[in-house]
C-alpha cells in the first residue's frame, strides 16, 4: 500500500484515503507520495494510444492501489 509523507516531514506517514481526507498536513506541507514509482517502456508506450483522462486513471491507480475498489471508480 502506498504512503505518502508532508513535504515538511513534521507530520505522521498515512495511507491515500487519510492524505485524502486530511487535504493539508497538519505540519503546513503538501502530501507526497514516500516512493516514485517507475513506468515500463510498455506502460509509457500504450499512454500514446489512450485519452488524457485514461492516462490520468492508470498513473493515479498505480499510487491508490487497493485502496478505491473498481466499483468505487466507476
Amino acid at each position: 500500500m502506498m504512503r505518502f509523507r508532508s513535504t515538511n516531514k513534521a507530520s505522521k506517514i498515512v495511507t491515500f484515503k487519510e492524505a485524502l481526507l486530511i487535504g493539508q498536513a497538519p505540519d503546513y506541507g503538501l502530501y507526497m507520495p514516500t516512493e516514485i514509482l517507475k513506468f515500463s517502456r510498455e506502460e509509457l508506450a500504450s499512454f500514446a494510444k489512450k485519452k488524457y483522462h485514461e492516462i490520468a486513471f492508470d498513473v493515479a491507480r498505480k499510487y491508490v492501489g487497493d485502496e478505491i475498489s473498481e466499483k468505487e471508480r466507476e
